[in-house]
């Protein structure tokens, strides 16, 4: 690509001597092609070279034309710059000279022409030079670039002449110049003088001007000061110019800076004021918070980059108070401008700050917001806006329940050949598990503080929801009600059994289809539940049930079962689900309809005590059955229990003899029994220490029994007795040296807490044996040692020789400690940090408080300092009367004295539960409620500020 290799080529910096070689290059090439013959005979094939000339030669010339294009456009700009710098001085030194700005205009002109002669004498001969080149080579551009060049010596010779004229000019007007610049100076200084006596009385920086009149007083002498600073600029320049000495204004220089500095104060000052101005007329409806706060943070940013100086000047002060009200202003604002606020709440904020807010106006501007209190009512604003926004998330879920009932439907289910006469389970399961869940939702509601608006319309929906979800689990239960009894009542023997329970019946079956197609007619769950008290009436039938025997009510499978089995027999595999205590009942073969026995799951067989006729009433022989199975077993463990009464008793023939259940019922009797015994008795008789390993892992109904009798015993030690009644009536002798030891490992499988009953007669004590090297490195790199490894070791051989070596005796032993501690720490020497102003606060607020400032307490006290510099929260602990309340308050006391104000703010942590102290998170709603901690913070915070 030839533009490519053009600006590789530029990238060189090429003189015209190598852009002649290129483009000469290509005109010798475009020469060598153009003399190529016409035609070329290969054998007997002749080839036509004009197409391929053509090609070649047009090549050619668009090589030599890229490189012709980058030659003009480096002379064409070579050029505009000579040209553009002699029409600026020709202009510049054709001016009359008339006075001193003119003379050093001139003077300026000719030093430029001075400096640029060699620049342009060794530019202007390359750019002829380079339009020589593309003439010859025919490289013609339509730019009008060579034709400009032809005046380029022209254009320079003229302006030497004018060089040499204004030369002439000056050296003739000299002694004039001088002259009257000597009587300006004069004048000037006389100007000066008056300007900064009036500026020192009358200036912007006058003690108690007004910041507004103060900005209109440095507009004005800034504009003469303006005028003054121009003299002063030429003359001096004059007399630089003549070789005169400078006059010096320091005044005028002061002025210059305090100028320069009032008018960056100034100027934010006017610009804040003209911002807050018009923030006051924008109309609330199109008020944009965020573009305000942007543009005070600006103001903010400027006003932290004003000199120092400013800082004590009044308008400075007015500034950042006018900027730091309106920042403070504006999240109040925010919170006002939300879509939540509503007419209520206006109404609300006008009792609040006595000022009216007419908000449905067109008019209404933030002027209007602005003149109300705002700040000195700031936490109950803040309070009803927070308000306007829990309000409407509150009012968003309301609206959801709502609409979300609004089309929720019942589902029917077809019932046989009787069309659809039911309700589907699965699905009006759902609808329940859904309303369960709404009326989670109404409940927060109904807690939040925030609901007063709603109040009224969530009750009511907790209402309609409450009663829907009722009403509809009743209309399953006496669904599946009258299904049972429809298979029982419609057809079959048993209606023919129970006609006046039959026809009964058939008034209740109406009822029901009367019900589901009132339900078809109005399909909404809830309007179908809540809009007909009807409904709610008749699913209350206590009628339905009294159609079915007491016995048959405990279990719907009854209606099945005798429905479609006529005959006793067939229901001996039916008994189970009937009774849920029998698998299986056992008719004599002889005698018909006649229970002799009844047999369990594993197949094991218990003869009735007294055989059962199934004849008559239906609830009347199975009342008997049952009546008779009790019977059974009362007797057959009241032989079980005579059995192991017997001290001859073998277990194995025991377990043989009885029942598989009532031989597990009295190895646990004979467990319990013996336990009993060895127990309590044994060691309160004896004075014996028994320790009970693992005691949880027992039963909770023995471990009850248990503590009933641990709890006469000790009763009878604490109150110093002799003798105690023991659970079985019998007085026993009690040696008091006994004791009770229990071991227990919580919280592992298979384990349980002891009852309240019993762990209330025990004293807990925690075993353990702490790694004390681990610990000390822990606490070593917490508290930011970096050599924690090696430090813990000897702090753990500290500790270890202590206690081989050391005695109790504190005074006998320090040299000893002493020694130990050199010799593990050897060329350390503590260092005793002090605080002489604290301690003599501590000192003094001691005695006025009526203490003896004791050095031990008074070490306590900078110890507890010293711990809540690096901590966030302490605890004192000791003894009573061993001074903590008093440490606490004297340091507090001391502190303040210092300059570090303290102030007390208590709580109970014990009188309230963990939420009612750290607040509570309502996940529902996700509205955050204080605690008392938190609510203490919070105010904590706001002080501090």
């Amino acid at each position: 690509d030839p533009e490519e290799q053009v600006q590789a080529f530029l990238q060189s910096d090429p003189s015209l001597t190598e852009f002649s070689s290129q483009i000469s290059f290509y005109s010798k090439l475009e020469e060598q092609i153009s003399e190529l013959p016409l035609s070329c005979s290969v054998g007997s094939v002749l080839f036509d070279t004009d197409e391929l000339k053509l090609a070649l030669t047009q090549e050619c010339r668009l090589w030599k034309r890229a490189f012709g294009a980058a030659l003009n456009r480096r002379a064409s700009a070579d050029m505009d710059d000579i040209l553009s710098f002699m029409d600026g001085l020709t202009k510049r030194l054709q001016r009359p000279i008339t006075d001193l700005e003119d003379v050093r205009g001139a003077m300026a002109a000719l030093r430029e022409v001075r400096e640029a002669e060699v620049r342009i004498d060794a530019t202007i001969g390359p750019v002829e030079e380079s339009f020589a080149l593309l003439n010859k080579h025919e490289l013609l551009f339509n730019d009008g670039n060579a034709e400009r060049v032809d005046g380029l010596t022209y254009g320079w010779k003229n302006l030497n002449a004018l060089v040499v004229q204004n030369q002439n000019t000056l050296v003739k007007i000299q002694p004039s110049m001088k002259a009257d610049l000597l009587s300006a100076v004069q004048s000037f200084q006389s100007e000066v003088q008056s300007f900064c006596t009036e500026y020192n009385h009358r200036g912007p920086g006058v003690e108690g001007v007004a910041p507004a009149e103060a900005s209109e007083r440095l507009q004005s002498f800034q504009a003469e000061f303006d005028q003054l600073w121009r003299k002063y600029t030429t003359y001096s320049g004059g007399e630089e110019l003549f070789g005169l000495p400078v006059k010096e204004y320091p005044d005028l220089q002061r002025i210059k800076r305090e100028l320069s500095l009032l008018s960056k104060l100034y100027s934010l000052y006017n610009s804040v004021i003209d911002s807050v101005t018009g923030y006051y007329d924008i109309l609330w409806a199109d008020l944009n918070i965020e573009k305000i706060n942007t543009e005070l943070q600006d103001f903010q940013n400027r006003i932290r980059k004003l000199p120092k100086a400013l800082k004590e000047w009044q308008a400075f002060s007015d500034l950042k108070k006018t900027i730091d009200d309106f920042t403070e202003t504006c999240p109040l604002l925010y919170m006002m401008a939300n879509k939540a606020m509503l007419p209520r709440h206006w109404t609300r904020l006008s009792e609040l700050t006595a000022h009216s807010f007419q908000v449905e106006s067109e008019s209404f501007s933030l002027r209007n917001i602005m003149e109300a209190p705002l700040l000195k009512n700031k936490e109950d604003i803040e309070d009803v806006c927070i308000s306007a926004v829990k309000e409407r998330d509150i009012e968003a879920k309301l609206k959801d329940v709502v609409a979300e009932w609004s089309g929720q439907m019942l589902s029917f289910a077809t019932f046989r050949t009787r069309g659809e006469l039911l309700l589907k389970g699965a699905e009006t399961a759902e609808k329940i598990s859904m309303m369960e869940d709404s009326l989670m939702v109404l409940t927060s509601l109904l807690s939040n503080r925030y609901n007063a608006p709603f109040k009224p319309s969530i009750q009511l929906w907790v209402q309609k929801l409450s009663n829907t979800s009722e009403i509809i689990e009743k209309w399953l239960s006496v669904q599946n009600l009258w299904i049972y009894l429809e298979a029982v009542f419609v057809g079959g023997d048993i209606a023919k059994q129970l006609p006046q329970e039959a026809k009964r019946f058939q008034n209740i079956d109406k009822s029901w289809q009367r019900i589901m197609q009132k339900a078809h007619e109005v399909p909404n769950v809830v309007q179908c539940c809540v809009g007909d008290e009807m409904l709610s009436q008749v699913l209350s039938w206590s009628s339905v049930r009294s159609l079915c025997p007491v016995t048959w009510r405990r279990n719907g499978w009854c209606f099945l079962v005798f429905s479609l089995c006529p005959t006793p027999p067939c229901w001996r595999f039916w008994v189970r689900p009937l009774t849920r205590t029998l698998y299986r009942v056992v008719f004599n073969e002889k005698v018909y309809d006649q229970i002799i026995s009844f047999q369990s799951q594993e197949g094991e067989t218990v003869d009735l005590s007294q055989p059962v006729l199934a004849q008559g009433n239906v609830e009347m022989w199975l009342g008997q059955l049952l009546a008779g199975v009790r019977q059974t077993l009362h007797a057959i463990i009241r032989q079980a229990y005579l059995a192991i009464s017997d001290p001859g008793m073998k277990l194995l023939e025991f377990e043989s003899a009885f029942p598989a259940q009532v031989g597990l019922l009295g190895i646990q009797m004979i467990w319990t029994r013996d336990a009993e015994e060895a127990l309590v008795l044994s060691l309160a008789q004896s004075g014996a220490w028994g320790c009970f390993d693992e005691f949880n892992r027992i039963e909770l109904p023995v471990l009850s029994v248990a503590a009933q009798q641990i709890y006469i015993v000790l009763q009878c030690k604490k109150n110093k007795k002799k003798q105690f009644v023991f659970t079985d009536g019998d007085v026993v002798d009690m040696d008091p040296e006994f004791g009770i030891f229990l071991t227990m490992n919580p919280g592992y499988a298979g384990r349980q807490e002891l009852p309240e009953n019993l762990k209330i007669q025990f004293r807990t004590v925690a075993m353990m044996v702490p790694d004390r090297a681990i610990i000390m490195r822990v606490k070593l790199a917490s508290a930011g040692f970096r050599d924690n490894q090696v430090l813990s070791r000897k702090f753990y051989t500290l500790y270890k020789l202590c206690e081989e070596q050391l005695s109790k005796q504190v005074d006998e032993d320090e040299p000893l400690f002493m020694s130990l501690i050199n010799d593990l720490f050897p060329g350390i020497v503590l260092d005793k940090a002090g605080y002489p102003d604290l301690e003599s606060s501590i000192f003094s607020q001691a005695q006025q408080a009526g203490l003896i400032p004791h050095p031990p307490w008074i070490l306590k006290l900078v110890q507890l300092y010293e711990t809540q510099r690096v901590r966030h929260g302490m605890m004192t602990l000791g003894p009573s009367g061993a001074g903590k309340t008093a440490c606490i308050h004297t340091l507090m006391k001391a502190m303040t004295e210092c300059g570090s104000p303290h102030r007390e703010m208590r709580m109970n942590p014990k009188a309230i539960t963990a939420s009612q102290m750290f607040g509570t998170l309502d996940v529902t709603t996700n509205d955050w409620t204080d605690g008392v901690f938190s609510t203490l913070w919070r105010k904590t915070l706001k002080a501090k500020k």
